[in-house]
């Protein structure tokens, strides 16, 4: 999936029998509007495996509300601390648990951990009563794009689990990652470009302790070099649709309306994919029968 705007947009140009995407900044803008016309449209049309994504974020001391990415559709699975948050609906969470402001009547409910979506916050019943402390680290090096980092003392992470490393005076070796712990006081992770090594300045890592698997709204092509978020196999259906709107225009309805009809072709053989996959109801309220109600 490493299919750029201009790529569809050459392909919609050799339909039409033109050599490339026309370098007329006007009618490349507009071919360019079309093509995310159709990009809303796909994404209207469901929510698909090839727009999942996993981020981390971090509890915080007896707070109830965290801020969700900026790019958050809607949940696939959420845990905190490892333990699954079985996801409410936010009118009953006013309703039945009075939440807010009657959180702390609820922290100690152990037994059943859920979570609602308000605009674009997420909200933990019961609210954490910790934040992770940052570990101080010994040393940080790299070999290529892997760094290594050594904490003081032992770490407690595993496998797969994320941390936020601050503190280094190089820039690359700070961020969120993916560790793989190799230690009970060393893991590594990837850095997205290499640097010196060893790092200086006084370095932590931090746990996040909040995973979340969610569907994301792609952003908007803004330039014909950005990534169209979509397999390879299915940018047919883009290109249909760009193709359409042009034919549209210059009046020819018979033309555009094969185009419009094979667009909505390929978004069917999307949704059959979709649903082959499984994850057609991942964001259905899937535990509705695991909390309590009136």
């Amino acid at each position: 999936m490493a299919i750029t705007a201009l790529d569809i947009l050459n392909s919609v140009a050799y339909r039409r029998g033109e050599s490339g995407n026309p370098d007329n900044a006007s009618e490349s803008a507009k071919r360019l509007r079309f093509l995310n016309e159709a990009y809303r449209r796909l994404n209207q049309a469901g929510l698909f495996w090839f727009h999942e994504k996993t981020s981390s974020l971090k509890t915080e001391d007896y707070q109830e509300i965290v801020t969700l990415p900026s790019d958050y559709r809607d949940s696939i699975e959420i845990r905190v601390d490892g333990i699954v948050r079985y996801p409410m609906q936010s009118g009953q969470a006013f309703d039945y648990y009075q939440y807010p402001p009657l959180a702390f009547s609820y922290k100690n409910d152990y037994d059943n951990k859920y979570y609602y979506i308000f605009g674009n916050e997420l909200h933990l019943i019961p609210f954490p009563d910790s934040s992770p402390s940052p570990i101080s680290v010994l040393t940080l090096t790299s070999s290529g794009i892997t760094a290594t980092c050594t904490t003081a003392t032992e770490h407690g992470l595993s496998n797969n689990e994320y941390v936020v490393i601050s503190g280094a005076v190089e820039s690359a070796y700070n961020g969120t990652f993916k560790i793989k712990a190799i230690s009970t006081t060393q893991f590594t992770y990837t850095l997205l470009s290499s640097t010196t090594s060893p790092a200086n300045g006084t370095i932590t890592a931090t746990k996040n302790n909040i995973i979340i698997r969610y569907y994301f709204y792609p952003a908007a092509l803004t330039s014909t070099s950005d990534t169209v978020v979509i397999p390879d196999q299915y940018t047919e259906s883009l290109v249909a649709y760009v193709w359409s709107r042009l034919a549209h225009l210059d009046g020819e309805r018979g033309t555009a309306e094969d185009g419009f009809n094979e667009f909505n072709e390929i978004i069917g053989e999307i949704k059959k994919e979709n649903m082959r996959k499984n994850v057609w109801g991942k964001g259905a309220n899937p535990a509705d029968n695991h909390y309590t109600t009136r």
